[in-house]
């Protein structure tokens, strides 16, 4: 059985959360510097625990190389 390379709705759902991290990453970085980024701060803003972002990112040196490579 061959995969399928349409992503699934679960695919799809993360795609979107870890894109919404970023986003809410890029303005705390705007406004208070890289050194101040914190996946605390971006959960308290997203309505979440901040131990559900550990879910999308191992933690906020994964997420700031993720934030250089899409520069």
């Amino acid at each position: 059985m061959a995969k399928s390379d349409a992503a699934t709705p679960r695919e799809r759902y993360r795609a979107q959360v870890r894109a919404e991290i970023k986003q809410h990453a890029w303005e705390q970085i705007a406004t208070a510097g890289a050194s101040a980024l914190s996946l605390n701060a971006i959960a308290k803003r997203m309505g979440v625990s901040g131990p559900a972002l550990y879910r999308y990112f191992a933690g906020r040196d994964e997420l700031i190389t993720e934030l250089i490579r899409d520069a």
